[in-house]
């Protein structure tokens, strides 16, 4: 028996000391940065914990809420302490310019080995380096201007069906939550622009796909914003374990069999006759055909892993993003009934009294209002409001070194905040984007889009969607609030942000469409 503990007594000790041993070594090597890092201002750090207690709430909307408390006293650079992790916060458009440009900033190394845990495979916005540069090469041309003209008729078509489905909440003045609705509409879109499948989830009011992504990528940034989450162990003890397995297991079986058809639908359609293959030439191809094309033309050299990861990604980020956007510009329009009057008239100038024409590009061009009104709702509710990145090397920026191996986030929300470039900047006000108040403001004063080498390339896709569901929604009907003012106050941080009450709103029905007035 006294054997047996003197035993116990040596491995306990043993491991006591590896244990010590790794954090005073971790401790050491990890010196310069903590010098450098506590050089930029930034609250009281605590020992182990850094920063944890400023920064993380129970809820998404309390996460958020402490944020925003901490770095509006630190603009506009700000350093915060996530345990071990060293996260410098700017905000200023010079610094912006200079480290969106910055070829030692532009990894997203900490959120690809987040991802890499529970992989979907490889995509752009996760890429870094070379591999992001030849993705990039590939993806841009997919985005051009004759592709997105083809991808219009769909706008169009989930718009109508939208429409449909939100008079029924309209005819019993019930109040809804738009952003159920819309997901729906731009999951259609995205899936049909991207994967060139009809998804048909309006109709249906249900996908297993559009539930498991959602779940995967909330889970995942539930991760991101708890850091002991990322400690495999803790998190394999969690519900969330079990559901991130089994939605990562469902998006990659069926982006695989989805792949798997269209490779072969492709290679068949190379065995019809000339004419056959002519015509085919003509239809319209979705993200995923122009890939396998060229893949299978030896004009790229994309894996299987590749295409998962780029489908996947675009996908969520096309729908996930434009639903939020529209939300917020509905809930604004309600609150705003001027400024959703002269959306109203510049939409009656272009369509008349017709309900249904479908919109096409040169109508795009006529919107100008309907375009100001679309920015200034980005401006003041970015739905990306924090980009990540890491430094590869040290950076010297605002008299401060960035040392190697921090996290640097771009803070969009205070940037389109800032009372120096947008007076009011409270205030929702579309003439924030006039030419005369846009003459002599700094490039990166605005970026929904992120901005430089790694800016959205599905940024005149996003613009043209939205404009879509705005020039059909608007003809139709009224926009009304149906929560308090207060409630545009309550954001949270979830993939994208929120309002904590959710998007409610009211619809009435245009009786008649009457030029100029909001009926």
């Amino acid at each position: 028996m006294h054997t047996i503990v003197s035993n116990g007594f040596v491995v306990l000790i043993t491991v006591a000391f590896i244990v010590v041993v790794y954090f005073v070594n971790f401790w050491w090597k990890r010196r310069r940065l903590r010098e450098l890092g506590n050089r930029i201002p930034g609250p009281k750090v605590l020992p182990f914990l850094g920063n944890i207690t400023d920064m993380v709430g129970w809820t998404m909307e309390e996460t958020l809420q402490k944020y925003l408390k901490v770095a509006s006293l630190y603009i506009p650079t700000l350093r915060l302490w996530i345990g071990p992790r060293l996260l410098v916060v700017v905000s200023d458009p010079v610094d912006l310019e200079n480290l969106m440009n910055n070829p030692k900033c532009l990894g997203r190394d900490d959120i690809k080995d987040l991802l890499d845990k529970y992989p979907l495979g490889d995509g752009l916005f996760l890429l870094s380096g070379e591999k992001w540069k030849y993705h990039r090469k590939v993806i841009v041309p997919t985005f051009h201007y004759n592709i997105l003209t083809s991808f219009v008729e769909i706008f169009n078509r989930n718009a109508k069906i939208l429409v449909k489905n939100l008079r029924e909440g309209a005819e019993t003045s019930k109040i809804i939550d738009v952003l159920d609705y819309l997901t729906l509409c731009t999951f259609d879109n995205v899936c049909e622009t991207v994967m060139g499948i009809s998804m048909r989830s309006q109709e249906k009011n249900d996908s297993k796909y559009l539930d498991s992504m959602t779940e995967y990528f909330y889970l995942m940034v539930d991760m991101y914003l708890k850091p002991w989450l990322q400690i495999p162990f803790i998190f394999w003890l969690t519900p969330g374990y079990k559901r991130m397995k089994e939605c990562q297991s469902y998006l990659i079986n069926f982006s695989e069999t989805l792949i798997d058809k269209k490779v072969k639908q492709y290679r068949e359609n190379l065995k019809d006759s000339a004419t056959k293959g002519s015509e085919n030439g003509k239809q319209r191809k979705a993200f995923l055909d122009l890939v396998i094309d060229s893949v299978e033309n030896n004009n790229s050299t994309f894996s299987k892993k590749d295409i998962i990861g780029e489908i996947n990604i675009l996908t969520f980020t096309g729908f996930e993003t434009a639903a939020s956007n529209l939300s917020f510009l509905f809930m604004l329009l309600g609150f705003h009934q001027d400024i959703q009057a002269k959306v109203y008239e510049e939409i009656s100038d272009i369509f008349g009294d017709d309900l249904d024409r479908p919109v096409t590009m040169e109508d795009f061009n006529n919107m100008r209002y309907v375009d100001k009104v679309i920015k200034e709702s980005l401006r003041l509710y970015p739905v990306v409001p924090v980009i990540p990145r890491e430094a590869s090397e040290d950076i010297e920026i605002n008299g401060y070194t960035i040392p190697k191996g921090s996290d640097v986030i771009f803070n969009i929300y205070f940037l389109h905040h800032n009372p120096k470039i947008y007076p009011n900047p409270e205030e929702f006000n579309p003439e924030n984007f006039s030419a005369e108040r846009c003459k002599g403001r700094h490039p990166y004063a605005y970026l929904p889009f992120s901005g430089g080498s790694r800016k959205c390339v599905g940024a005149k896709y996003a613009i043209l969607q939205m404009k879509t569901v705005i020039a059909t929604v608007i003809r139709h009907f009224v926009v009304q609030p149906a929560c308090d003012r207060d409630e545009m106050k309550r954001l949270c941080a979830h993939i994208t942000l929120r309002l904590a009450g959710g998007f409610k709103i009211r619809l009435e029905p245009r009786s008649k469409p009457t030029h100029g007035v909001v009926r």
